[in-house]
Order: C-alpha cells, then structure tokens, then sequence
C-alpha cells in the first residue's frame, strides 16, 4: 500500500511539474513574440519568390522624405535614425518572421526589407511570430505555406522555394499593379481610406495573405501584364480589362468592385 501511494504520488508531482514546464514555456513564448529584435539582413530570408522594383523605390522615397536615412555629400556615408544609427527602419515599424532551419523567415515586409538594404541599412527589426526551426526545410516550407506565410509561386505560376538572396527575387509588375489599383481600409468600420481614386478591388486590414500576387497571377494567366511605364494611373482600358480578368477570376474572399466608380461613392462591405 506504501509502495502504491509513493508512486502515486512520484506520478502527481511529475504531471504537476510538466503542467508548470508547459505554462513557464508558454509564458515565455509569448514574452518572445512580443519582443523586437534587430537582426542583421544577411540572416532574414525571404518567403516569396517574386517582389516589385517599384515598390521599393516607392518605400526608398519615403525612407528619406521622413530621413530615416540621410546620405552625408562629405563623408559619402549613410546615417541612419534607429538602432543607434545603424537601421533606418523603428521598432514600431517591426517585420514578422518566423523561425526556420536556416535563419528567419519573412513573414510579410519584404518591401521593406528591400528598401533598408537599398539605402544600405543592414539592420531590420523583427518580432518572431513562431518557431519551426526543428523542421526540415521542406516540412518548413509546407507548414508555412499552409499557414499563409509563403508564397511559392512563380511568374509563370511553377511552384518553388524562394531563393536565398533578397536580390535573386523576380520583379513582378503585375505585384505593383495590384496594389496601385486597390483602395485600402484598415476595418471595415473606418471610413478613412487611401490607394486609387477609381479601384479596381478593396482591401480591409490584411484580409488575405499575399492577395496581391494572387490578383498578379490572374492577370499573367490571362495574358495581361502592366508596365511600369504606365505610372500610378495606367489607362482605363487597361483598368478596365484587369477588372474584368478579377471579376472572371475565382480568388476566394477578393473584394472586386463590378464597375468603375469613384472611392468615396463605395460602400462596405463589399462582397
């Protein structure tokens, strides 16, 4: 009987002490994924294969309209406003990655990452969102892929892994089309709003994960593909067409406006 009521009781304190592990565990994983960390550019890895050369330089721009970073004539030297000069790029503006087998993993940002290297800013700030670096690096991908954290597919819609490198990414104008043509709303409760005058769709928040290169990939399979020489107002027939290629398409979840019509006419929700 004494030996009975020693194993059961080795057998509670042990069960006790996993379910303290586990909420110590827990509780230290959601300190982490709070915490902003800078983390040099050549361990962050992209989770795209593709990215727009526009919209860099449009994040470039802004870079050095706020001066986030300052290029010194003199010295022929940058200087940089965070991270004790060495990042142009705040905590609050942190990008998501996750833990891989092989660095971090972007999440979303890569813009942003591409515009801080662009000025020559190595150190990016990041926030891990969750830890997979005990997989292999294809259950990496799977997993991420299936959480909507990857996107894996070329111009031509071949499915891959994204390259090692930032400057191996493709440029993909379709990419920089889709987000000019959207009108941009944080909820669907805010009227405050920004993007086209005239959109082709509507985003809410961060509705669907990489929508843009979906709404790319709508437009290369049906044989329609934006130049960069038609600026932030292409023409309306091209406008037009690309709406007609949404509207034919089948991506789950798109907000499509049916027809032309100015922003402040809309009315959320949109279906």
């Amino acid at each position: 009987m004494n030996n009975f009521l020693f194993i059961f009781l080795l057998t509670l304190c042990f069960i006790v002490s996993m379910k303290v592990i586990a909420f110590a565990h827990e509780k230290m994983s959601k300190k982490d994924r709070s915490t902003v960390t800078y983390v040099h550019f050549r361990n962050l890895f992209p989770s795209q294969l593709r990215f727009s050369t526009q919209n860099v330089k449009q994040k470039v721009r802004n870079i050095l309209k706020k001066k986030n970073a300052v290029w010194d004539e003199s010295t022929s030297q940058w200087s940089y406003k965070y991270y004790d000069g060495l990042s142009a790029l705040s905590e609050k503006d942190s990008i998501p990655v996750v833990k891989a087998p092989f660095g971090y993993a972007l999440i979303d940002g890569h813009h942003n990452v591409l515009s801080n290297i662009a000025v020559s800013s190595e150190w990016i700030p990041v926030k891990v969102i969750d830890d997979y670096s005990h997989l292999s690096i294809d259950a990496f991908w799977a997993k991420t892929e299936l959480m909507g954290w990857a996107y894996l597919k070329t111009i031509n819609g071949k499915k891959s892994v994204p390259p090692i490198l930032f400057s191996e990414l493709q440029d993909d104008p379709n990419r920089y089309f889709a987000a000019i043509a959207a009108r941009k709303y944080k909820n669907e409760a805010d009227r405050d709003s920004s993007g086209a005058e005239y959109p082709v769709w509507v985003k809410v928040g961060k509705d669907i994960p990489f929508i843009e290169f979906m709404i790319s990939d709508a437009m290369w399979k049906r044989g329609l593909v934006y130049s960069y020489d038609m600026g932030d107002n292409p023409p309306i027939e091209f406008v037009e067409s690309a709406r007609q290629v949404l509207l034919e398409s089948d991506l789950k979840g798109l907000r499509v406006i049916p027809s032309r019509i100015h922003y402040k006419d809309l009315k959320l929700p949109i279906n």
